[in-house]
């Protein structure tokens, strides 16, 4: 699990990733995010130096602010069990008034740090894809899973304090920029770009779009690169990447979330990679 749960996010599936991640110094996740691999690699230690980057000052804030101060998932954890108490219409109508007022305090940046990254670490807890317009709140969309991720945040504290973020070097850069500067024979880069708005993804998954002109400029970048790539796109998204028809694809089946039709509760995430990947049981090669 990551530090927040996001749409296309990697926690169900990261030990499937790691699995194919070849051996290296250096480990660069350019697009952090919620940092489900990065977190789960630093556990495991197989890196000398690990690098988490993340444009988003919000994300950005959120890790420095685990990283430094790990007790502070104690307060986030007390401030998420009390939301999930709200429980009559009239107490949820007016946590979502609060917590919309909060995140319009996140978006224009007037909320300092580190209460920034205190409340949007609550705000993607407790709520389905918080930048849209309207907020579904957790414990009432999907109350077990609500509670199944407020209670991973315990695991964290403690993982957190042993030994995941202390090797782990955070930065806030332009994805394109960091590829460049950290590219070499002896680093693992794992890419995991947004998805484009304009495929089958609307607007208000992510506070900050990805354009089809920046996944050409990144398309270039990553087939440049000396270093060793995996790279994770959407399917819907694949027209606009050149790599795709020369780099190697490999398919990992992930777990859905399908109350509705049990044939359809798996799905399948596409990864391209530069290098001939490691065979393992769970990936079939394109």
């Amino acid at each position: 699990m990551g530090l927040f749960p996001l749409i296309g996010g990697d926690a169900r599936i990261a030990y499937k990733i790691a699995a194919i991640i070849p051996n290296g110094k250096t480990f660069v996740e350019a697009f952090g995010g919620a940092g489900s691999l990065t977190l789960h690699l630093a556990e495991k230690a197989p890196f000398q130096e690990m690098v988490w980057n993340d444009l988003d000052p919000l994300y950005y804030n959120s890790f420095k602010l685990i990283k430094y101060y790990p007790e502070s998932i104690e307060l986030i954890q007390r401030i998420l069990v009390k939301l999930s108490k709200c429980l009559s219409p009239d107490e949820r109508k007016a946590t979502k008034q609060i917590l919309k007022e909060v995140r319009s305090k996140l978006l224009e940046g007037s909320i300092e740090w580190p209460w920034d990254a205190v409340w949007t670490i609550v705000l993607h807890n407790a709520c389905h894809i918080p930048w849209r317009s309207g907020l579904m709140l957790k414990w009432t969309y999907c109350p077990r899973r609500y509670l199944y991720l407020r209670g991973k945040l315990l695991k964290h504290h403690r993982l957190l304090q042993k030994v995941s973020l202390r090797k782990v070097s955070l930065r806030n850069e332009d994805a394109l920029d960091l590829l460049l500067e950290m590219d070499g024979e002896n680093v693992v880069f794992y890419v995991d770009p947004p998805h484009l708005t304009c495929s089958c993804w609307k607007t208000g998954y992510y506070r900050l779009e990805f354009s089809p002109e920046k996944a050409g400029e990144l398309d270039e970048v990553l087939r440049r690169l000396k270093g060793r790539v995996l790279v994770k796109l959407s399917p819907s998204d694949l027209e606009h990447y050149k790599l795709t028809e020369s780099w190697r694809c490999v398919r990992l089946d992930y777990p859905k979330d399908s109350k509705v039709d049990r044939a359809r509760s798996i799905g399948e995430y596409r990864f391209y990679t530069n290098y001939s990947p490691p065979v393992c049981s769970s990936m079939a090669l394109g």
